[in-house]
């Protein structure tokens, strides 16, 4: 096998430039891309990703690997309202992120070793049928680690039945002639997980919150650390690509590091980027979904009725015992009109709102604010 370890990461803005609209990946026969990301950014490397496998000409077996600070991932169909302590993760500024892939909700950090195989299918081979060789490699760079894992379930490896490594998957069927039929693999190894911190932002107890979204699994998950505690994200990288190379071991190898100011400047990326980021893709997508929340004052209960399509309250009930009905009926009038958000931002439309409505009633101005106060910790 011949190989040629290339490693382009560009510092010079003389280069840069010459390079901004460059390919990323090969084109000719015969040959696989290993791509390592210096970027912590979540969305970033989403786009990047998604670049790769949407917007280049998918030649060849490609492996990107990388990793993300701080970050919920949730799937393309879940609700994050369900999957998330949003408020906790707004705190502690842990980012959010979808998907284009499905799949449950994960916590990311630093700990985490991610790995996407983009792999291009010829002849009549189902674009998945690519998934057992993908899992033999991550199972072999593990072994070749003093690590025994197993491939277990639709998408898990285990090491002694606990769960070390997750993934998701896309397929493109290409043209009509059958051409440019790809799959997209992704997942993360579990290296050294701040596990506590996955138990802080991930599924928070609302038993009465109903979706029609799809929940995550709660699996029993294992640091890598913790079989072998030397394990570095280089080193996992490292192994992860030798046994790439061993699978595909009569391609030429072409390795490729990127960073954020080589990539920042293509504007593709920059486009896909902002669309995973935004808030329209990360709460507008969210499946319809009804809640029930109730809570008692000194002045009355509340008892709090909302159905929510797209981030947007379109229809609510406030029963309450409170003394003062017509600022629960101001309330309810304003819930369903479809004008509030389901987010702390609407919580604070509504309140504006009910304030202006109450400015001649100062004894309901205070109920308002603890109203509104419960409210967004509460959704």
């Amino acid at each position: 096998m011949c190989i040629r370890d290339r490693y382009m990461g560009i510092s010079r803005q003389s280069k840069l430039k010459s390079s901004v609209f460059a390919r990323f990946i090969t084109t000719t026969d015969k040959r696989i891309d290993i791509i390592y990301s210096d970027i912590n950014d979540i969305h970033f490397n989403l786009a990047f990703e998604e670049f790769l496998f949407e917007k280049e000409t998918l030649r060849n077996p490609t492996l990107l690997l990388w990793r993300n600070d701080k970050t919920v991932v949730i799937g393309r169909h879940q609700n994050p309202w369900k999957e998330c302590h949003l408020q906790a993760m707004e705190k502690d500024h842990v980012k959010l992120s979808r998907r284009r892939t499905g799949g449950g909700a994960v916590y990311h950090d630093l700990g985490n070793s991610c790995f996407s195989f983009l792999i291009p299918t010829v002849g009549d081979a189902f674009p998945l049928v690519c998934k057992e060789a993908n899992n033999k490699i991550l199972v072999d760079s593990l072994k070749s680690l003093g690590i025994d894992a197993v491939a277990a379930g639709r998408n898990d490896i285990t090491v002694e039945g606990r769960k070390v490594s997750g993934s998701a998957y896309q397929v493109s069927l290409g043209r009509r002639d059958g051409t440019n039929r790809k799959a997209l693999h992704h997942g993360t190894m579990l290296r050294d997980l701040d596990q506590s911190a996955a138990l802080k932002y991930l599924n928070p107890n609302k038993a009465k919150l109903k979706s029609k979204g799809v929940d995550s699994v709660v699996a029993r998950i294992r640091n890598l650390k913790e079989l072998k505690p030397d394990i570095t994200h280089e080193l996992l990288c490292e192994r992860i690509a030798d046994e790439f190379k061993k699978y595909y071991a009569d391609h030429e190898v072409f390795q490729k590091k990127v960073n954020y100011s080589e990539l920042s400047t293509n504007s593709v990326i920059n486009q896909i980027f902002e669309e995973l980021r935004s808030y329209n893709w990360l709460y507008g997508t969210t499946p319809e979904f009804s809640n029930q929340i109730e809570t008692r004052f000194d002045w009355g209960v509340i008892d709090l009725n909302v159905k929510v399509e797209q981030n947007r309250i379109v229809d609510a009930k406030v029963y309450s015992d409170c003394l003062f009905p017509d600022f629960i009926s101001k309330m309810n009038e304003i819930l369903q009109g479809g004008t509030i958000t389901y987010d702390k931002q609407g919580i604070d439309k509504l309140r504006e709102e009910l304030i202006v409505a109450h400015l001649n009633h100062a004894q309901v101005v205070p109920m308002i604010e603890q109203f509104s106060t419960w409210a967004k910790s509460a959704l």
